[in-house]
């Protein structure tokens, strides 16, 4: 029995099977972990003798993604080395603002209702990481402030979808669906210029698809922060990894 969880602290996560034991290439320790905040996931043992600043100081994202995965049915394994990764994949589903975490809370609200109608519970202990929250007290806030738009109905620590929340969530779909944005993540050199025009935008184009090069946009401000917001945006991501471009 694991006395806390290393994300979220919570006491008494456990390690199932632990004659399973999993050990890396370096010969660390995989301590397999179920949290109720943080869902389950896989840590390397080195993190809890030593916590580097970008995992002590961005817990409450990897938690987030944890909790993301293990509804997925992954198992995130967070380790120094795998930290860089998660966090960059962190960036495109953390919200830029708090309609964006209620929009969070629409969508797992509405994966777990199996009838227009149904009550689901809500922890505020415990589920504040699926709208990337940073703890409870976040997304108690938010959880009211639906309650106040009319985009739920509460009672006690159960929620309903109410018909302007169904309303909105139908409105999430269709602006997903209905995006035909394609980013292309490639070398930005001189020389991919022709594959770009006459191979991945030709075919893209072609089938209906508007192809997004990043150094073909006018924008201010940080370019990592457009191209963040443009995959956000986007249906579909093509990556070309011709030099073996890191940035790609």
């Amino acid at each position: 029995m694991a006395d806390e969880c290393p994300l979220c602290s919570k006491p008494d996560v456990f390690e199932p099977h632990p004659e399973l034991t999993i050990m890396t290439q370096e010969g660390d320790r995989v301590h397999d972990v179920v949290c109720p905040t943080c869902g389950h996931f896989e840590i390397s043992g080195l993190l809890f003798l030593h916590h580097p600043d970008n995992f002590e100081n961005n817990k409450y994202l990897l938690s987030a993604m944890t909790r993301l995965r293990s509804y997925e049915g992954t198992i995130l394994r967070i380790s120094s080395s795998s930290i860089p990764t998660i966090l960059d994949e962190a960036k495109l589903h953390v919200p830029q603002n708090p309609f964006d975490e209620m929009n969070l809370i629409l969508k797992h609200l509405e994966r777990r209702t199996g009838y227009s109608g149904e009550w689901i519970h809500l922890s505020v202990e415990n589920d504040y990481p699926i709208a990337f929250a940073k703890n409870k007290r976040q997304f108690e806030y938010l959880l009211g402030e639906m309650v106040k738009q009319e985009y739920l109905y509460r009672s006690t620590t159960r929620y309903q979808i109410s018909a302007k929340g169904w309303q909105r969530i139908d409105t999430l779909k269709k602006t997903t669906r209905e995006t035909n944005k394609v980013f292309v993540a490639m070398w930005l050199d001189d020389e991919m210029d022709l594959a770009y025009e006459k191979g991945f935008a030709k075919a893209l184009t072609g089938t209906g698809y508007e192809p997004i090069r990043i150094d073909k946009k006018h924008f201010e401000g940080k370019i990592c922060d457009h191209i963040i917001a443009e995959i956000q945006k986007s249906g579909l991501l093509v990556s070309d990894f011709t030099a073996n471009r890191g940035s790609v």
